[in-house]
């Protein structure tokens, strides 16, 4: 019989195999060991596709634009007219603001600065040291996407993004990532260092998890990793309106909303902080009757309570503002309780009930001085009760 934990992740898994969210790895400080995924083949996932330089299918990276604080929002998109998309927002934003800020408009030119076009390089990897997270996201720059790009050119090396190793044992390695802070760099800027492991090794040593990793194509699954951003969310973006665009978005469901929509993890406001919890924890908690408010892993919207995302059907109170990133959420004030009604005249206790056998007169009612009085004269003007003679010859033996 299925537990309930086993429900949950399995629940977790079709909503995560539907899912337009995915998870972005960030490297910690100091030393990462990560295995690049090797591009999707849909004939033999555990083969190395054929290489095709006009073919981006066949990459194990993609190449694309971002704006990182865009518009009165401050928030990154993914301009579509890179795509071939005419219907861009965003170019004629960034148009006004170049006009104003050639006419001398200093807060137009200050904000093109931050709506400037960046490259990024984007892959999926393992991070060997949370494997049970299973593919992640990396977006990096182009000067990171150099150094790795020249280990991979290297011979010696081979493909380090190959499953395997290949006939000649070449390519199949980890690569250590090396981290370096900007708080802690010497010149204020964030440093990578990166190194192939000089040891080639399968992507995984169980082959049915080397393929539940290879056997999805993880592009096509999040289209909107590194795709063109919504039209209506671009707007938003310039507009500072993002807010009221999700909630739009929500009311476009007709009241239903859709299932949990994180694959793994929810921010999950618990005893006056915010707190990562599984899907199947936080519905468990639901379950319990816990009402908690909830938000996604990457805050792409606000604290809200966890029926608006699809965990309850209960009626959803008020959402809390969102905090700021490095402020925790601040909980709602406790309702006040209701002030007790005091009656006027304190209610007389009832008398206890008599005991069964006790030694105590009979309580009567006092009798009015007419019903004493009418009991006495028939009393008097009664006959006296005749005795049977068969008793009456008893008795005078």
């Amino acid at each position: 019989m299925t537990s309930k934990q086993d429900y949950y992740r399995q629940k977790q898994q079709e909503w995560d195999s539907k899912s337009g969210k995915f998870a972005y790895w960030k490297p910690k400080p100091g030393e990462n060991v990560i295995r690049i995924l090797p591009p999707f083949n849909p004939d033999s996932p555990l083969s190395y596709p054929e290489f095709d330089p006009d073919d981006v299918s066949t990459h194990f990276f993609r190449e694309y634009e971002y704006v990182f604080k865009c518009g009165g929002a401050g928030r990154k998109i993914i301009p579509r007219t890179q795509f071939g998309l005419s219907d861009d927002p965003f170019e004629a934003y960034r148009t006004s603001l170049e006009k104003r800020a050639h006419a001398g408009d200093k807060t137009a030119a200050a904000m093109l600065r931050n709506n400037t076009p960046q490259k990024a390089v984007g892959m999926w990897i393992i991070d060997r040291n949370n494997e049970e997270a299973g593919p992640q996201f990396w977006e990096t720059t182009l000067n990171n996407m150099k150094a790795i790009v020249s280990i991979c050119a290297d011979p010696w090396f081979g493909d380090i993004d190959r499953p395997v190793p290949d006939k000649n044992g070449r390519g199949a390695r980890d690569l250590k990532v090396i981290y370096t802070p900007k708080e802690k760099a010497k010149n204020g800027f964030a440093k990578y260092e990166f190194i192939a492991d000089p040891q080639t090794s399968k992507l995984h040593n169980d082959d049915d998890k080397m393929l539940e990793w290879l056997s999805t194509d993880l592009w096509q699954k999040y289209p909107n990793v590194c795709g063109p951003s919504d039209v209506g969310y671009i707007q938003a973006v310039i507009d500072d309106t993002v807010d009221e665009y999700f909630a739009s978005k929500r009311d476009e469901q007709h009241g239903e909303p859709e299932p949990p929509t994180d694959g793994s993890r929810w921010w999950v406001f618990l005893m006056g902080k915010a707190v990562q919890l599984p899907v199947w924890e936080l519905q468990e908690r639901i379950d319990k009757g816990e009402k908690l408010q909830i938000m996604p892993l990457d805050q792409s919207s606000s604290w809200a309570d966890a029926s608006e995302y699809g965990f309850d059907r209960t009626q959803p109170e008020a959402p809390q503002p969102p905090p700021s990133p490095s402020t925790p959420p601040v909980p709602q004030s406790a309702p006040s309780l209701p002030t007790p009604k005091v009656p006027s005249t304190p209610p007389v206790a009832p008398q206890p009930p008599s005991i069964p056998g006790a030694n105590t007169p009979p309580q009567h009612p006092v009798p009015s001085d007419l019903d004493a009085l009418n009991r006495t004269v028939q009393a008097i003007s009664s006959p006296p009760p005749t005795v049977p003679a068969a008793e009456m010859e008893k008795m005078l033996e």
